[in-house]
């Protein structure tokens, strides 16, 4: 399924803004559309040093990302899962080619293109393509949240009794930290109406349309989150990891609708029920 047209950014704002989003949004549908070639035609797998598998989908796909937006934006540069860093790191595009590249692997279509701008530590636009599924999210600093062309609003539920948690590797949230944040975890799952395991790009899907309210992802790379700062804040979220700190370089993290993250991360610390 193709992507549907997001709605044009919010007039009034400046023309580099306007035109680092729609790069932006051009090189994620150009990367989706390497990726899915693959997945739907067959490719072969390897690993990296830690394991965890890479494809020649990957590469390309980053490839492709890096060399439309370097040539719209040449004294920007990146931070990449495949190829790491390449020039200017004050201002720079974080991509992350195919999240969820197990799922991929496994035939499974939830996964998703990612591409954030960083500007001097803020992440000011974020893009996720999903193109197996056909989902375009993207947000940009000051100009709201869209997903497929309408505006993306958090939930209003403001208590725990009530609210959906959406939560990534069990063994992962078990270890993370050596350990201190597991019992807070269960804690939150004994305090929330409903538990449900998604990871990667998707589990944070479900919070930004206010389908859930909390979810919490460990063993994080920088590149598997960035997008998601914005697209949170600007959906009305909020967005930090299990210390409450607004950063996308610990590896976790809790998004939510805003209303329970203060009463999230006090449970995580060790806060009895």
């Amino acid at each position: 399924m193709a992507a549907r047209e997001p709605s044009r950014p919010p007039a009034g704002g400046s023309s580099s803004a306007r035109g680092l989003l729609d790069a932006a949004l051009a090189a994620a549908r150009a990367a989706g559309a390497v990726a899915l070639r693959y997945f739907t035609g067959g490719f072969e797998v390897s690993h990296k040093a830690d394991q965890s598998p890479v494809t020649q989908a990957d590469r390309e796909a980053e490839e492709t990302i890096v060399e439309r937006l370097r040539a719209s934006f040449p004294d920007v540069g990146f931070l990449g899962e495949e190829y790491g860093a390449q020039g200017n790191q004050d201002r720079r595009w974080i991509v992350d080619p195919i999240d969820g590249t197990k799922n991929f692997v496994r035939g499974t279509p939830y996964w998703a293109t990612l591409i954030a701008l960083e500007e001097d530590g803020e992440v000011t636009l974020g893009v996720v393509y999903a193109p197996a599924t056909g989902d375009l999210l993207w947000a940009q600093r000051g100009r709201g949240a869209f997903a497929n062309g309408a505006p993306l609003r958090v939930s209003t539920v403001d208590r725990l009794a009530a609210a959906t948690l959406v939560h990534s590797s069990l063994r992962f949230l078990r270890t993370a930290e050596d350990g201190r944040y597991w019992d807070g975890f269960v804690r939150l799952v004994d305090r929330t109406d409903r538990q449900r395991g998604f990871g990667d790009y998707l589990a944070y899907t479900f919070v930004l349309r206010g389908q859930a309210e909390v979810a919490l992802e460990a063993d994080l790379k920088p590149w598997d989150l960035a997008p998601f700062v914005v697209l949170f804040e600007e959906a009305g979220g909020r967005f930090t990891d299990f210390a409450g700190r607004r950063t996308i370089y610990s590896g976790t993290a809790l998004a939510s609708n805003g209303r329970l993250h203060g009463e999230v991360l006090a449970l995580l610390a060790g806060a009895p029920p």
